[in-house]
C-alpha cells in the first residue's frame, strides 16, 4: 500500500467512526479504531497505533468479543516487538496462540506461531523459535497457504542469521522475497525497513562476492527447495 493509500484509509476509518458514533454502535467504533491502529502500525507510527489498539481492546473486552480482542492483542504484540519489549510481546502472542488453538483456526494458529517465534528469537530462545517456525511451516503446507510458508521461511532465515549461518540466511531471505514478489504480496514500510536491516547486516558480515552469490542462488530456488533449506536450519 502506497503512502497516499494509507492516509486515505485512515480518513475513511475516521469517517466510519463518526457514523458508528451517531448510530451508538460500540462494536463498530472499536473495529474502526483497531483498523486505524493497524494502518498506523504498518506506517511505523507505533505509539499512535498502540493507543488505538488499547482503546479498541478495552471496548472489545467490555462487550465480550474474544475474536476481535485476540486480533487487537496481536497488534499490541507486534508493537511490543518493534519496541524491543520482547517479554511483553511473548506474553501477548502466547495469549493469541492459546485463543487460536481453542477455536481451532489453522490460519490464526500459523500466524500466532510465526509471531511468537519472532518474540522467542529476539529473546534469545533460538531452539524454541525454530520449533514455532517449523510448526507454522507445516500448517502452511497442510492448508495450502503460501503466506504462512513465506512467513516460516522468513523466520528460519532469521534463525540462520542468529546461528551465524550467513549464506543460508541470505539464500532464504532472497528466496522468500522472490516468491513474495512472484505472488505480488507487498511489504509495508515497517516490514520493508526491517528486511533492509537484515540484508544490510548480511552485506556487512559477508564479503561482496559471497553475499551476491547467495542472493542469486536464493532467488532461483523453487518453493520446495526453499522449504527444504528452511527445514535444514532447524
Amino acid at each position: 500500500m502506497q503512502s497516499g493509500k494509507y492516509d486515505l484509509a485512515i480518513n475513511r476509518y475516521e469517517e466510519s467512526v463518526a457514523i458508528y458514533d451517531d448510530l451508538n454502535d460500540t462494536q463498530g467504533i472499536a473495529t474502526q479504531l483497531r483498523c486505524r491502529g493497524e494502518v498506523k502500525r504498518l506506517q511505523g507510527h507505533c505509539e499512535q497505533a498502540k493507543v488505538l489498539f488499547q482503546e479498541a481492546l478495552k471496548t472489545f473486552k467490555s462487550i465480550g468479543d474474544k475474536f476481535c480482542s485476540s486480533r487487537t492483542i496481536t497488534g499490541l504484540g507486534r508493537i511490543a516487538l518493534y519496541q524491543d519489549d520482547y517479554s511483553q510481546a511473548i506474553t501477548l502472542f502466547q495469549e493469541t496462540l492459546g485463543f487460536s488453538r481453542e477455536t481451532k483456526n489453522r490460519n490464526d494458529i500459523a500466524q500466532a506461531l510465526y509471531l511468537l517465534g519472532l518474540g522467542k528469537l529476539a529473546h534469545g530462545e533460538v531452539n524454541t523459535a525454530s520449533q514455532h517456525f517449523t510448526e507454522c511451516l507445516n500448517i502452511g503446507q497442510e492448508i495450502g497457504n503460501t503466506e504462512y510458508i513465506l512467513a516460516a521461511l522468513d523466520g528460519m532465515a532469521r534463525v540462520a542469521l542468529s546461528q551465524n549461518k550467513l549464506l543460508s540466511a541470505a539464500m532464504l531471505f532472497a528466496a522468500k522475497e522472490a516468491l513474495r514478489s512472484e505472488l505480488r504480496i507487498t511489504l509495508s514500510p515497517i516490514d520493508q525497513a526491517e528486511l533492509d536491516q537484515y540484508l544490510s547486516t548480511l552485506q556487512t558480515r559477508l564479503n561482496k562476492s559471497d553475499y551476491q552469490t547467495a542472493i542469486n542462488e536464493g532467488r532461483i530456488l523453487t518453493l520446495e527447495q526453499s522449504i527444504k533449506l528452511a527445514i535444514q536450519q532447524g
